[in-house]
């Protein structure tokens, strides 16, 4: 079903380039696989509820809007390094 959805999500963003959407989940692979922006939330000590921590860019990685994007080393490697921080 997972797969399903993504795909579904994947082709709305695809239609049309002033597409926008906003993907909140605690699913990193398939987030990240869909995303060409991420945006790490995390709570800062000191604030109350989460806020951003960090801003990746995926086209500037050459990673946004690919099919096979899971097949690359360097999503992997995004993917492990965004799990070891949440």
């Amino acid at each position: 079903m997972v797969d399903k959805v993504v795909k579904l999500l994947l082709k709305v963003s695809t239609l049309n380039e002033m597409n926008t959407l906003i993907i909140v989940s605690h699913d990193v692979e398939n987030s990240i696989a869909i995303s060409d922006t991420i945006f790490i939330l995390a709570r800062e000590e000191g604030k109350e509820g989460a806020t951003i921590t960090e801003k990746i860019d995926l086209m500037e990685m050459d990673l946004a809007w690919d099919l096979d994007i899971r097949k690359k080393p360097r999503f992997q490697e995004l993917v492990d390094n965004i799990k070891h921080k949440i």
